[in-house]
């Protein structure tokens, strides 16, 4: 409790006393009845995914404890602050549980986490999942990782549910354990593509799974760059990115274009920006370009970070700018 403002928080079921001390030394009492807290319930948004995109907004959940609470929008700024100094979301506990294998449960504990969150104006608990950061090597991990996400939510003073993998418990579990819907963000491991008069024509592929590369989308903002119908197989889209034929050898070069790739199913988005330069800036770009080295039983394969080039008969290309696929 706070003495100066008479802001509180009960942490513990039961019946206590507060005494207050009024103008001209008097005192008065109050008995308070603190009844024991029900097992939160949770309710996930039905209007959204989780997804591990690492600049996704965080994912909140709130959550019901049945206690009336007041607005505390009605609250002196005083008794706001001494509100947030006694941090009554320190008393609910959030936990993820993966339906993912063992090797992969630290990484999915690493990147998606769950922490609570009481709201200052309507005096209500939440819990916030939120993402972190990820090399791309676990952005292509999780980018085809076939799990289900859950969350629980307890209060302090009630057992929490173990955070084990999802097929080492019991359910139902009380109602505390809900399954958040969630899907994998897509991964394209490349950022930028070269197209020239020689090498017209390039490939980028995109790993996800089908519901997720099923509803991607790809935008080109250059009447110069065209894109092809995709194909997919295997967890993987490939499409190839060529010159409109009205550009011609000769021309000015025109600026980069970006192509963006998106779905309406999360807010994930991803710009690949593609560059028409002139042959000899390729080969320029080319020599300069880092080869690396694999290096195993006495012989070395060199290969170039570069994308693959397609066919070069770009005739066979469906020439369409912007274009969704679906199954």
């Amino acid at each position: 409790i706070d003495p100066k403002t008479g802001a509180a928080l009960a942490k513990h079921s039961g019946t206590v006393v507060v005494y207050y001390r009024l103008e001209g030394g008097q005192q008065a009492l109050r008995e308070v009845k603190v009844e024991s807290p029900a097992i939160p319930e949770l309710y996930p948004p039905e209007d959204r995914f989780l997804t591990n995109w690492p600049d996704a907004p965080d994912y909140t959940v709130p959550v019901e404890l049945y206690t009336s609470p007041v607005n505390t929008a009605q609250c002196s700024l005083f008794q706001r602050e001494a509100i947030e100094k006694l941090q009554p979301e320190a008393e609910l506990r959030c936990s993820l549980h993966f339906s993912a294998p063992y090797l992969q449960l630290n990484t999915l504990q690493a990147v998606i986490v769950a922490t609570p969150h009481y709201d200052l104006d309507t005096g209500e608990y939440s819990c916030r999942v939120s993402v972190r950061p990820q090399s791309d090597s676990v952005l292509h991990l999780l980018s085809s990782l076939s799990l289900s996400v859950s969350l629980s939510a307890s209060l302090r003073g009630q057992s929490p549910i173990p955070i084990l993998p999802l097929s080492a418990l019991s359910l139902p579990l009380s109602g505390r354990l809900v399954q958040l819907p969630y899907l994998p963000a897509f991964h394209c491991p490349v950022s930028f593509l070269v197209l020239s008069a020689l090498q017209p024509v390039a490939e980028f592929s995109v790993l996800g799974t089908k519901e997720v590369l099923s509803a991607l989308r790809f935008h080109s903002d250059s009447t110069d760059v065209l894109l092809s119908e995709p194909s997919q197989s295997d967890g993987r889209l490939v499409l190839s990115v060529y010159i409109s034929t009205s550009w011609v050898k000769g021309q000015a070069l025109p600026p980069p274009a970006n192509i963006t790739l998106s779905s309406h199913l999360t807010p994930q988005t991803h710009v690949l920006m593609v560059y028409i330069t002139a042959d000899s800036e390729v080969k320029i770009v080319m020599a300069t370009t880092a080869t690396l080295f694999i290096v195993a039983r006495s012989r070395t394969v060199r290969f170039s970070p570069w994308i693959r080039p397609s066919s070069p008969d770009t005739e066979r290309i469906l020439r369409r700018r912007n274009w969704l696929w679906s199954t």
